[in-house]
């Protein structure tokens, strides 16, 4: 996989994640996160999440998204803008922008940064749960987040409405009233849109 020399992914403690971090964050990065070159060989499966110190690594966020696209692997998750300024000007690459709201110094960005990892990887357990038992009825033989449940035949019209229903009643999160079945593809695409329907409602409540 080639990307910019300075993105790396730092597999994280206790999350499938990786997250991509531009080289000059590691010294910021909470104590135990690894970083390691990008063609290390990690999951194609997994995707990843994207940490943006500032809107110039927009940029950097763009060009990995193309590169995980030409190669077949699952766009990022969501972005963690470690600036409002990053947060702002992110919305234009169409994925989930979470604000750590760190507005001062960088140094302060280890507690914020392990919140949000901590409820992508409970939002993401969830989901797992919901599709394996109401989509698939129990019966998860070797699904993943890639999965194609809309190639599949898994996601209809009826499992929209349930999808929608267990967004706004299981996890209490405001949702539409409908929803394109693209953005139900596969595990991964509603995780992503959870995170952003996610973020949008605690941006409101933040407004």
């Amino acid at each position: 996989m080639t990307v910019a020399t300075n993105l790396r992914l730092a597999p994280l403690p206790d999350s499938p994640d990786p997250l991509v971090v531009d080289s000059t964050w590691p010294a910021l990065l909470p104590a135990g996160v690894a970083v390691v070159d990008a063609a290390s060989g990690e999951d194609h499966s997994v995707a990843p999440l994207v940490l943006l110190g500032g809107s110039r690594d927009l940029s950097l966020a763009a060009e990995l998204t193309r590169e995980l696209a030409r190669t077949g692997r699952p766009a990022p998750l969501a972005l963690l803008a470690c600036s409002p300024g990053a947060a702002g000007d992110a919305a234009e690459l169409d994925l989930p922008v979470i604000d750590l709201g760190v507005k001062g110094d960088a140094t302060e960005l280890a507690e914020p940064l392990w919140r949000e990892l901590s409820r992508l990887a409970e939002l993401g357990a969830e989901v797992r749960s919901f599709v394996e038992s109401e989509l698939l009825d129990g019966q998860a033989n070797e699904i993943t987040d890639m999965t194609p449940l809309l190639e599949l035949g898994i996601v209809d019209s009826i499992s929209i409405v349930s999808v929608i229903a267990f967004i706004e009643g299981d996890l209490g999160i405001p949702a539409p009233e409908q929803i394109h079945p693209r953005y139900l593809a596969d595990v991964l695409s509603i995780r992503r849109l959870i995170a952003h329907l996610d973020a949008d409602d605690r941006d409101g409540h933040h407004g």
